[in-house]
């Protein structure tokens, strides 16, 4: 079974996030966390494939964080999901490691629950987990 880490300090997002989540990928395990630390400790006793990640934590940054975890945990697939426009997000996400970006105010919720899908298909077919 696909896990999934929702990283957000909105509740409501994370929440909206879930339900979509949900429902566009019944039996995927969902886990979510409010902070690069919480982030870390789900990383580690949940072993997610990929992690939803928004660029403004508390704490550590989204970015730096990606380059953490892709450090670690060169195999999860990470997405970026941020409230922040403009081309230097995006740029900035794949240049830290991510695997995507999205923008908050422009993507729709199937569109992020489609690209999560391509992305844990893709982990799927290249990985051995």
């Amino acid at each position: 079974m696909f896990c999934i880490l929702i990283v957000d300090d909105n509740p409501i997002f994370r929440k909206v996030l879930r339900v979509a989540l949900s429902s566009g990928m019944p039996g995927i395990r969902i886990e979510e966390a409010g902070d690069g630390d919480e982030a870390i400790l789900k990383i580690e006793s949940h072993k997610p494939h990929l992690i939803l990640m928004d660029i403004r934590l508390p704490g550590e940054n989204g970015l730096l964080l990606t380059s953490r975890i892709k450090g670690l945990h060169p195999d999860i697939r990470v997405l970026m999901i941020s409230s922040c426009r403009g081309p230097e997000y995006g740029q900035a996400s794949f240049q830290h490691g991510a695997d995507g970006f999205f923008c908050k105010k422009d993507a729709k919720a199937e569109e992020i629950v489609e690209a999560a899908r391509r992305v844990l298909l893709d982990a799927e077919s290249t990985s051995d987990r």
